[in-house]
């Protein structure tokens, strides 16, 4: 008895030395990065800044419109994806953090929040890692045999995020990691897995996100066994119908490479990585006239706050380069955009800053400019709705360009109105015979505060020349038929001449 008195002494006061070692570590390590002391409870005071009420009913089915080019809600209304990336959250936050980053993503607009249920990195996180209370996906990396402390977290998560009406993008590994790499799941495995993960959440409105920044080709019978094994766990039958599912692929492709044609792959989703002046105009535009049209959308561009191609030379991703990004990939035919940041994708607490030097704690991150810029994009294309937007290379006269220089824009299909990004400022010149109506106005869109002016109206059709505000920042340039009568100006917008 006495022996096991002191080995239990020895192991608690080792449990403890361990802990204190480890958060001086990562107290040190803050230090060194010049970041004061993490500190979650003193921000949590700031919630009533961004207080979301919890919506009481279930979250309607997503489904694909009727043309194949972006999701409806029941009932057929539009449904713009504005996603926000923090693979990390269900591995690395605690409840109460979890709660105040849903809140604050609910209230600032976005609806989906894309997330791992496996999130680790190598060997020495095995198959996920613990999470915030310790707790492991499975006993001894088995994966027939899920921990139910872990998986209860994911549930609260889950659960929490439906409740201030947003939805989970899951994925249920990082296939990059735990299948291409270090080959954790079998075709058997990933199946048995699946059927788990369908029938644990067959009453949640849960969008599938296979993949994990990784190539198709790398075992396609592993994400096809777990595609179809999600489908029977969820409906007890391999009906694709029930849920939206579809590939997060590596940098620079998109899940069409490999799956297009695949029945369960719903709508296509691209990577377009982690440089300035990505063209993901270009991978969006070709997804969207493919022969088998389905939705696609951009579920990885360039983060905020991350190196340029991930490079500790170059400069990092900052709010303009968020902000092409999403609306080259808008205007382009995306049915909407996923906004990510570096602090937030790894829900950064403190301690090893990581490969890309992480300096802002993931509750600071929240607030980044192109964050809230996603507000703005949101809005405006609620306003103008992106499910009306085709392309029209009649509308701009002036050549595309490539590069800080590629000017994207889109009309309605009923021609009521056109929209013109400008990343940089440059004198523009447009047809406006392309719309219908009689009169034109024409608006210059911010999209760093969402406000917009009024240029002028007009009647005299044709060859038109707009020149932005200013030429080192991005504008919008909204043209709006007005029919056969000039209408009356709001009163809220400043006319810029």
């Amino acid at each position: 008895m006495k022996y096991k008195f002191w080995t239990k002494t020895l192991i608690v006061v080792c449990m403890g030395v361990f802990f204190v070692s480890s958060q001086d570590i990562r107290a040190e390590a803050d230090q060194e990065n010049n970041m004061p002391p993490y500190n979650f409870n003193a921000i949590n005071a700031k919630k009533a800044k961004f207080e979301k009420k919890p919506v009481p009913k279930k979250l309607p089915k997503l489904e694909v419109s009727t043309d194949g080019h972006y999701l409806v809600a029941e009932g057929g209304e539009p449904f713009f994806w504005l996603g926000d990336t923090v693979w990390g959250l269900l591995k690395n936050a605690t409840r109460e953090e979890a709660d105040y980053y849903l809140r604050h993503r609910a209230a600032n607009g976005f609806n989906v929040v894309q997330a791992v249920a496996l999130w680790g990195w190598g060997w020495r996180d095995g198959i996920g890692g613990d999470n915030a209370y310790g707790e492991v996906p499975f006993i001894k990396d088995d994966p027939a045999r899920p921990n139910e402390k872990y998986w209860e977290h994911v549930d609260y998560i889950v659960n929490k995020a439906e409740s201030y009406g947003m939805y989970m993008g899951l994925l249920p590994l990082w296939g990059g990691d735990q299948i291409a790499r270090l080959h954790y799941f079998n075709e058997e495995q990933a199946y048995n897995y699946g059927i788990f993960l369908g029938q644990r959440y067959k009453d949640n409105r849960i969008i599938w996100i296979l993949g994990g920044d990784t190539h198709g080709f790398k075992s396609p019978e592993v994400y096809r066994a777990l595609a179809k094994s999600i489908a029977i766990g969820l409906t007890g039958e391999e009906d694709y119908d029930s849920h939206l599912m579809t590939f997060h692929p590596y940098g620079g492709y998109s899940s069409s490479a490999w799956f297009h044609d695949d029945q369960w792959l719903d709508f296509n989703m691209v990577q377009s990585g982690h440089s300035f002046n990505s063209d993901t105009y270009n991978r969006i535009l070709f997804d969207y006239g493919r022969h088998l049209t389905k939705p696609v959308l951009d579920g990885e561009p360039s983060y905020e706050n991350i190196y340029h191609d991930l490079n500790k030379r170059n400069p990092k991703i900052n709010s303009h380069e968020v902000r092409k990004a999403a609306y080259w990939a808008v205007l382009a035919g995306a049915c909407g955009h996923t906004y990510g940041a570096h602090e937030l994708f790894v829900f950064y607490k403190g301690g090893d800053p990581g490969n890309w030097n992480a300096d802002t704690y993931w509750y600071d991150a929240l607030d980044f400019p192109g964050s809230d810029d996603m507000k703005h994009l949101r809005d405006l294309f609620k306003e103008f709705p992106f499910n009306k937007l085709v392309k029209d290379a009649a509308l701009l006269i002036t050549d595309k360009g490539y590069g800080d220089h590629h000017i994207e824009s889109a009309m309605a299909t009923d021609k009521s109105f056109g929209l013109i990004y400008v990343p940089n400022g440059k004198k523009i010149e447009v047809n406006t015979l392309v719309l219908k109506g009689k009169n034109v106005q024409a608006f210059w869109f911010n999209p760093r505060d969402g406000k917009r002016a009024l240029i002028k109206t007009f009647s005299e059709k044709g060859a038109q020349e707009f020149l932005p505000p200013s030429q080192s920042q991005d504008w919008l340039l909204i043209l709006e038929s007005m029919g056969t009568e000039t209408e009356k100006q709001d009163e809220n917008e400043e006319e810029i001449l």
